[in-house]
């Protein structure tokens, strides 16, 4: 009965109401007489109660909860382990707006073809928790695609041949250029993808919905022949707030606190500027959340026309398609097309003025 894990996950594909008992006996359990209760389980059922709040919408209660969570979250990201280094704002958006120093659009005049048979690849790229899983849904309904979830292989290749840290130094610009570091890229990328999810023959276009790869937007173009970039975009409060609410299975780490998120958001934000600047228009789109929930066909046909794919209106029942979803999106994309997550933040605003700041709005009395 104590299980965080257990509280959480039920959390996931439960809706609360404000007389649930699930609240009350979570309240129970983290409260004065919670014991000697592990850290990782009061974390957890923190964050089943923030989600709980939510749906009973009890916005005060909601972030009450949610701040304490991420703060005991947030603790295992304040020191150097074996496994990762703490976790630094400043560095870490110092490093995503570096990117764009090294990506010139000079860069993307003659981008590679694709040229022989197979698929071509889809790069769907954001931040979390900003309509990407719907989307993905959605493409992933088409007869003519094979969506793959949250691969690892892009960012994976990239530090095996470039570095860690790249592009942080001066011999990076030359490394952008190398022709064969950019093919032995593409060609390991393309393998074990391949080789995980092998196409059928119909298969035109393999999604990857790993959406850390907006830093890469650039070096995918470069080395993916064929390669197009879908950029999933949504409002910034909600997609932040979203996050906030949110233990993610990955080491999403600046998402633990409200200032840190909100300088976050705000260094991805400037590097998207960037590429859609610089990207060419037939290799790279933007989708976004509240216009394809508000009237889904003619933004799915601009999709669907962007890949060079056959109208078809399988892809207008995305929640009828069994497939499975790995991602924190999973419970919601069974639903069907909804509306009540656009502009959900605005009750939340006299109890986030931390991450509204952080965002660049003015705060709220």
């Amino acid at each position: 009965p104590k299980s965080g894990r257990a509280w959480h996950d039920l959390a996931d594909v439960t809706k609360f109401t404000a007389d649930s008992p699930d609240i009350k006996t979570m309240e129970s359990i983290i409260g004065e007489d919670s014991g000697d209760l592990p850290k990782v389980d009061r974390e957890m059922i923190g964050f089943a109660l923030g989600k709980a709040y939510i749906d009973s919408k009890n916005p005060k209660q909601a972030i009450f909860h949610l701040d304490a969570a991420n703060a005991l979250r947030r603790q295992d990201f304040a020191e150097d382990t074996p496994t990762h280094k703490a976790y630094d704002s400043e560095t870490a958006c110092g490093r995503v707006r570096a990117i764009a120093d090294y990506f010139p659009a000079s860069l993307f005049e003659n981008l590679p073809e694709k040229t022989g048979d197979g698929p071509e690849h889809t790069f769907i790229v954001g931040m979390p928790r900003c309509g990407s899983t719907l989307t993905e849904q959605i493409l992933g309904s088409h007869p003519d695609t094979l969506a793959t979830g949250e691969l690892r292989s892009f960012p994976k290749f990239k530090d095996r041949l470039f570095g860690t840290l790249f592009p942080s130094q001066p011999e990076d610009h030359d490394k952008i250029k190398n022709p064969a570091l950019l093919t032995e890229l593409a060609k390991s990328y393309r393998e074990e993808v391949l080789t995980m999810y092998p196409p059928s023959p119909t298969t035109k276009t393999i999604i990857d919905k790993m959406l850390g790869n907006f830093s890469w937007a650039g070096l995918i173009l470069l080395s993916v022949p064929g390669a197009k970039i879908i950029h999933c975009r949504r409002n910034p409060v909600d997609t932040c707030l979203s996050c906030y609410s949110k233990r993610f299975a990955n080491l999403q780490v600046y998402t633990y606190d409200q200032t840190e998120l909100g300088h976050y958001y705000r260094a991805y934000d400037d590097l998207m500027a960037h590429w859609r600047a610089v990207l060419p228009k037939d290799r790279f789109i933007e989708i976004n959340y509240e216009d394809l929930v508000s009237d889904i066909e003619p933004e799915t046909r601009r999709l669907i026309d962007f890949l060079g794919l056959p109208w078809d209106e399988a892809v207008l029942d995305f929640h009828k398609t069994e497939r499975s979803v790995r991602t924190a999106s999973a419970a919601q994309v069974r639903q069907g097309l909804y509306q009540t997550s656009v502009e959900r933040w605005k009750p939340y605003a006299p109890y986030i003025q931390p991450l509204l700041t952080a965002l660049g709005m003015e705060p709220r009395d």
